[in-house]
């Protein structure tokens, strides 16, 4: 920022990555509602958190389908709630990624909603 602000660049928003290794849903949504608070007081700018999951990075058996919903349904009503939290999107969209949890996806391989799909979406429009 320090190098953007030299060069006199605006910068309008930051974008973030978030991915919780703590799967207690209550305690992963504190954390990234911590790390988003910093992040905001530290720039003063509004946010993009373009990825957010549960994940340990391979650390260990991945979060459940279960508790990647019940995250869901306390992180999204907390995302909406944060007024410098402009956008937010899940990851990962698509079983069309190799390699990851098939846990994760928010649409199945056949183009359908998954569980966690369903989950996102009608939590997505309960909290509108």
């Amino acid at each position: 920022m320090t190098g953007c602000q030299e060069h006199g660049y605006r910068v309008d928003f930051i974008c973030l990555h978030w991915y919780g290794e703590n799967y207690n849903s209550e305690a992963a949504t504190k954390s990234l509602q911590s790390y988003l608070t910093a992040v905001h007081d530290h720039y003063h700018k509004p946010i993009w958190l373009t990825e957010f999951a549960l994940s340990n990075h391979g650390k260990g058996a991945p979060a459940t389908t279960a508790e990647q919903q019940q995250f869901i349904l306390k992180a999204l009503p907390m995302l909406e709630k944060l007024p410098f939290v402009e956008r937010y999107s899940w990851f990962v969209f698509s079983s069309n990624r190799k390699g990851k949890p098939e846990n994760w996806y928010l649409v199945d391989s056949n183009g359908q909603l998954s569980e966690l799909g369903k989950t996102y979406a009608a939590t997505a429009r309960s909290v509108k």
